[in-house]
């Protein structure tokens, strides 16, 4: 059953808007992508990371959280993005992202380069920084951006944070009116796309 939260009508173009053309997701079919856009600089980002995390342990099985950093071009924002997919890659991103944003928000450490980053994940986390930055300049991370910009441009965004239901809905601050509605916005929104699936499939 729904709580009064979810079941209440949010409207398109105030509450949230819906892409004119949605974007390709990557979770398996019958799943309902989340995308979470953030940037590490941004401290909007930092404060509803706690949100997100809190809300993420009530989603449905079939609504997949994903992080997708944002970036807008070859800027601080970009190499923040090449930071969070090499920590991706390596397999420490769950150890390590709290920690990323705190010492960049809470510490003043910009994490602006491969050696501060390096540095950094070697000396709270045991990083091997040879191995960080052999990542961070590889192919791979590298491939991952690439497509990763693609899907940003499709949300035409003009800003961080975000969340982006299944491709198609865009919930932020702006019009959510805060970082706390950004979540039960998206319940709502996650809910109408498996309605619309349903509906498609019958």
């Amino acid at each position: 059953m729904q709580s009064p939260q979810v079941a209440q009508k949010f409207k398109d173009g105030v509450d949230y808007r819906t892409l004119n053309n949605p974007v390709l997701t990557d979770v398996e079919k019958g799943q309902i992508e989340v995308a979470e856009v953030f940037w590490y600089g941004c401290p909007h980002c930092y404060n509803l990371e706690p949100i997100v995390s809190s809300w993420k342990k009530t989603l449905a099985p079939d609504a997949i959280l994903v992080r997708r950093p944002g970036f807008f071009g070859p800027n601080i924002w970009q190499t923040h993005a090449q930071l969070y997919y090499t920590v991706r890659n390596m397999g420490i991103e769950n150890k390590v992202h709290d920690g990323i944003f705190n010492e960049i928000q809470n510490r003043g450490n910009r994490l602006n380069n491969a050696e501060t980053m390096s540095d950094f994940l070697n000396e709270r986390y045991g990083v091997d920084k040879k191995a960080f930055v052999d990542e961070f300049n590889s192919f791979g991370v590298n491939h991952v951006l690439q497509k990763s910009f693609a899907k940003l441009k499709g949300y035409d965004l003009t800003g961080v944070p975000a969340l982006i239901i299944d491709g198609r809905y865009v919930v932020e601050p702006s019009k959510a009116g805060s970082l706390n509605n950004m979540p039960v916005i998206a319940d709502y929104l996650i809910e109408k796309a498996r309605k619309e699936r349903a509906s498609e499939s019958k």
